[in-house]
């Protein structure tokens, strides 16, 4: 009779244990469940994106081989031919030279080689002044004299005050010691120099070495795409603005714009330019005032789907180097019909 309660306890824990099982082994299920359908999500995305043809354009990563239907050369040569600077050459140069094997010298025997203790830094020698005790003791006795000439004394009394004490009463009852000679030649030099010679030394100072009022030429460059996403055969216009912010006038700028492959320039405005396959090269300005900006507009045209990187330069005769500025145009698929 007393083992009869417990059968049903133990019913219950068991039961309790199998239903905490199928409650971890649905979890996991669902975990399964849900990383199956991100990876599936991630193949439907990869296949569209591969089916719509995008690929993308960079201005160094351009084929050597000219277009058929363009006769334009590519991006990248078109940039070395028009004489301005690019960082892609240099680094195949340099990655050839890395890659070229080193010559050693066969017969050359490796000889020990002993590392040379540091030297000690010299110290530095040390001078030792002598000064007479006499001197020493001239200056105290002065400095104590300046600081007591300043405290009254009882009139008609050729004695020290009362609260003196005996030392500063020996002090006060010292002969006047006389200046040195060389200290009185000094004061009576500068006391007869000319007045002028301290204005004229102000002035050669300003002269050589005055603020200047020239501030050099001092640009902004910038371009921006009307719109980022434009659909194969529609227009985007490019917008160029050059600033001269500084206090000189510039003098010989050259502006000039490239398209990578899937773009065309077709007209420019605001200046007289030439307009080639993948390139508009806008005529030379003089001269552009400080605080004055120039304004020009590039239309052109999506031909081939892909992400198109464009590139604008400008060039000015008194910089070294160029500005530039780079962007990128997506060129959609167009619609079926």
């Amino acid at each position: 009779m007393a083992q009869e309660p417990i059968e049903p306890m133990v019913m219950n824990q068991k039961h309790q244990q199998q239903k905490s099982e199928v409650q971890t082994q649905m979890a996991y299920t669902r975990q399964a469940e849900a990383c199956l359908i991100g990876l599936l999500a991630a193949a439907v995305s990869f296949c569209a994106l591969q089916a719509s043809g995008e690929q993308p354009y960079s201005i160094v990563a351009q084929s050597n081989e000219t277009t058929a239907a363009t006769g334009r050369l590519p991006l990248a040569k078109r940039i070395i031919a028009s004489g301005l600077p690019i960082l892609i050459p240099a680094r195949a140069e340099s990655m050839a030279v890395q890659s070229e094997p080193l010559k050693t010298a066969e017969a050359s025997e490796a000889t020990p080689f002993a590392p040379l203790p540091p030297e000690p830094l010299p110290v530095p020698p040390t001078v030792e002044v002598e000064q007479p005790a006499d001197t020493m003791r001239q200056v105290l006795l002065k400095r104590v004299k300046v600081a007591l000439a300043g405290m009254p004394r009882p009139v008609g009394s050729a004695s020290p005050p009362a609260h003196f004490t005996a030392f500063e009463a020996a002090l006060v009852e010292e002969p006047a010691v006389e200046e040195p000679a060389a200290a009185v030649e000094t004061a009576v030099t500068l006391e007869d120099a000319p007045a002028y010679q301290t204005q004229h030394d102000a002035d050669m100072l300003i002269e050589t070495h005055g603020p200047s009022a020239e501030v050099p030429a001092w640009l902004e460059f910038d371009v921006r795409e009307s719109r980022s996403i434009v659909k194969e055969g529609e227009r985007v216009v490019m917008r160029i603005a050059v600033r001269n912010v500084g206090g000189a006038p510039a003098e010989g700028l050259t502006t000039r714009l490239f398209f990578a492959e899937g773009v065309e320039p077709i007209h420019a405005m605001g200046q007289a330019a030439v307009v080639s396959p993948g390139e508009v090269q806008f005529q030379t300005l003089d001269s552009l005032a400080p605080g004055s900006s120039v304004h020009l507009l590039v239309t052109a045209i999506g031909t081939h789907p892909g992400n198109v990187v464009y590139r604008g330069e400008l060039q000015c005769r008194q910089l070294s180097g160029s500005l530039a500025r780079e962007g990128s145009v997506t060129v959609s698929p167009r619609d079926p019909q």
